[in-house]
């Protein structure tokens, strides 16, 4: 027997429902996921359009339903928070960035059994482990010689703002809003993906599967 039809704005390029069943989010060719509840199969109710900026084709929701990612043929990841499905905030921006190819289109993305990681794969050829425990990714950055700066490099390169130095100070709740913005490789081989949240910094750390 059929049931009622969802009437997206734009043509549907992936579908996934909430774990926990109720929530169902629509990936379009508008730059744009639509949130509809469908608790009630009767009576669908459109949500939320959230903006992208590139056409969705692969979308995942994480074991608990409280976060959710997309992702597209530029590159890019975006995450989510759904934990109130009426009240969902943006909360990070992920861009790979790779010295010897260039791989635009991410082509699955899927949240670990815990949640804490996400794989994204570029191309269809690269995959991606991204550690979402920023808490403890920070304090492994900040281990690390490169991640100091002395008051003249700071000088040097940030005249006229107060010297703080990311590694020195207490950090916000990492679950603040915010966005990940840039990548670049270690000599480990690990790509690290800033990001900025709140008023502190944050990181992730990307591990590259060929």
């Amino acid at each position: 027997m059929a049931g009622p039809v969802l009437s997206p704005a734009a043509i549907p390029g992936a579908i996934a429902f909430a774990p926990r069943g109720g929530l169902l989010a629509v990936g379009s060719a508008d730059s744009a996921v639509h949130l509809w509840d469908v608790r009630d199969a009767r009576h669908l109710v459109a949500l939320i359009a959230l903006p992208a900026g590139f056409a969705v084709e692969h979308l995942a929701f994480s074991p608990d339903g409280r976060l959710l990612a997309a992702g597209g043929q530029n590159g890019t990841t975006l995450l989510w928070s759904t934990t109130d499905p009426h009240q969902v905030a943006p909360v990070g921006r992920i861009t790979f960035s790779n010295a010897t190819a260039l791989l635009p289109a991410v082509t699955s993305i899927s949240f670990g059994p815990a949640g804490g990681e996400l794989s994204v794969t570029l191309a269809g050829r690269v995959q991606f482990l991204v550690d979402l425990d920023t808490d403890r990714l920070y304090h492994e950055y900040c281990t690390l010689p490169e991640s100091r700066i002395s008051r003249a490099e700071w000088k040097r390169y940030l005249p006229g703002v107060q010297f703080r130095p990311p590694c020195c100070r207490h950090r916000s709740n990492p679950s603040a809003s915010g966005s990940i913005t840039s990548s670049s490789s270690s000599r480990s081989g690990r790509s690290v993906v800033t990001a900025n949240v709140a008023s502190a910094p944050q990181l992730a750390v990307a591990t590259s599967k060929p």
